[in-house]
């Protein structure tokens, strides 16, 4: 079972392959430096997302994000979102580790909310989004790979 440091460079290996696969296979334009640290930052919160229902650095993490996103609601006046978030915010303490949380269907379902949200409410920022969504979801699956049964046997 690794740490969240474990967990991180699974996040890193899994960016600079996805890096190297964009970039060399399929000769898509290099990026700017700019969003190789956006899709790095997202791919290694995604790496950290999975263990938000057990008291880790991903959810201090979660919890930090989370507390500025509903300080910025609040400022705001969004009453609906303050109550989703207020929702979300509860939800990882119900759970058990490794439970729902650390399911392909629960990682790739849950953040595909956030760029279908910005999508149908800012249709300027949507291919940011999308993209963001992709990288985390490759950073979470590679936490669910990390954490797969047959390879803790495998190394025992």
């Amino acid at each position: 079972m690794p740490t969240y440091k474990g967990h991180l460079a699974g996040g890193a290996a899994t960016f600079v392959a996805i890096h190297y696969i964009s970039t060399k296979i399929f000769l898509t334009p290099p990026p700017t430096p700019k969003q190789i640290f956006f899709t790095c930052a997202f791919c290694l919160l995604g790496s950290i997302f999975p263990d938000i229902d057990t008291k880790s650095f991903g959810q201090k993490i979660f919890y930090t994000l989370l507390t500025v996103i509903i300080i910025t609601a609040i400022i705001a006046q969004q009453w609906g979102l303050l109550s989703v978030l207020s929702l979300i915010s509860v939800f990882p303490l119900l759970v058990n580790h490794r439970g729902v949380i650390h399911t392909v269907w629960f990682v790739t379902l849950a953040p595909l909310a956030i760029p279908l949200l910005i999508h149908y409410n800012s249709p300027e920022l949507s291919q940011t989004a999308w993209l963001a969504y992709l990288y985390f979801l490759a950073g979470a699956l590679s936490h669910l790979a990390l954490d797969y049964e047959p390879w803790r046997k495998i190394r025992r």
